[in-house]
């Protein structure tokens, strides 16, 4: 980060500070929010009803309660070296949602917010992408994937699998060369790693991730009358700004990383740069960040009215999606 800003550097001793003090509150966060609340809530409609579609049942449903959606029970929860269950990594993210919280607010009164302010907001973002479920089973998938290619490489041939049981002392003995050698470069199993396991890599993501942001111009996008944007359960997209281009990435140029944070306003990341700027979306470009949200939704999709969402499933077949990793290990050798 940045040196010129003095409050950046009593960052961490900050949120140390915080999460000490829930730990010591001894909450026990069994539900887990990778969609906080309150940003889920700022999403609801005139006559404060929040309009849902959830995948797993295939309906759309009005007041959608958001204490009950986009949780899962101890999803950020880890085991301390005495075996105990260990909150710190959801406390942590408790921390950042209260430090944004105001600063949210402020942007959606029009307010003006500090180079402080501004840092916790891209810290929010920033750990918003690197937090959803969809990151976590995306990780779970690519470790699978690797430690696959990782048998296959290291039984890449029958005799190789031959000379390798050799040598092996203790080993099944019904265990053949030839059934594992068949076995491992079949498609009959996937290998698995817990959430515990996939958290830390994560985590270590977010700061990268937060820079980037902090370094880049920041758009306060406001919906046009009559329009208003979305959210789900991935709600913070990548975006090419001005043409297709073969590779999206966080940090790949001519990609804007957008995440609505109210039904009426949405943020865009964009080129390198500092300060905030607020703009009202063209009608079209609120269209394009909804069916860019709807698209990336695995599990449900947000909105203040059921006609829009209702648009937005027939526009993404959403109903017929099935969930796939972000992440594809290349086959291609040349």
């Amino acid at each position: 980060m940045q040196e010129d800003y003095d409050f950046i550097q009593e960052v961490n001793k900050m949120i140390q500070e915080r999460v000490i003090k829930k730990d010591r509150n001894q909450q026990k966060p069994i539900n887990q929010h990778f969609v906080p609340e309150s940003y889920q809530k700022r999403f609801r409609g005139p006559d404060n009803v929040l309009w849902a579609y959830y995948f797993a049942h295939k309906k759309i449903l009005p007041n959608a309660q958001p204490r009950r959606i986009g949780s899962v029970p101890n999803l950020y929860t880890l085991t301390n070296n005495d075996g105990a269950a260990d909150y710190y990594v959801e406390h942590f993210f408790g921390v950042l949602e209260e430090m944004s919280a105001p600063v949210i607010e402020k942007i959606l009164g029009e307010k003006e917010i500090t180079e402080e302010e501004r840092f916790w907001l891209c810290y929010f973002w920033g750990a918003q992408f690197c937090r959803s479920r969809d990151m976590i089973r995306s990780f779970q998938s690519l470790f699978g994937e690797l430690q696959m290619q990782t048998l296959k490489q290291k039984y890449h041939s029958l005799e190789e699998t031959r000379r390798l049981l050799d040598k092996e002392s203790k080993y099944d003995l019904d265990i053949t060369a030839e059934i594992l050698f068949e076995f491992v470069h079949s498609d009959e199993y996937y290998v698995a790693f817990e959430r515990s396991s996939i958290l830390p890599t994560i985590l270590r993501l977010i700061p990268e991730v937060v820079e980037t942001l902090w370094q880049s111009r920041i758009t306060v996008l406001k919906a046009p009358e009559k329009k208003s944007f979305v959210t789900g359960d991935c709600s913070v997209i990548l975006r090419a700004l001005d043409k297709p281009i073969k590779r999206i990435g966080f940090n790949v140029p001519g990609v804007a990383r957008v995440m609505p944070i109210a039904w009426s306003h949405c943020l865009v990341s964009d080129s390198r740069g500092g300060g905030i700027r607020i703009k009202t979306a063209e009608a079209g470009m609120v269209r394009r960040v909804n069916l860019a949200i709807a698209s990336a939704a695995n599990e449900f999709i947000l909105g203040r009215s059921e006609e829009l969402i209702t648009s937005l499933l027939k526009a993404t077949s959403a109903k017929k999606r099935i969930w796939s990793s972000n992440f594809k290990i290349s086959t291609n050798t040349s």
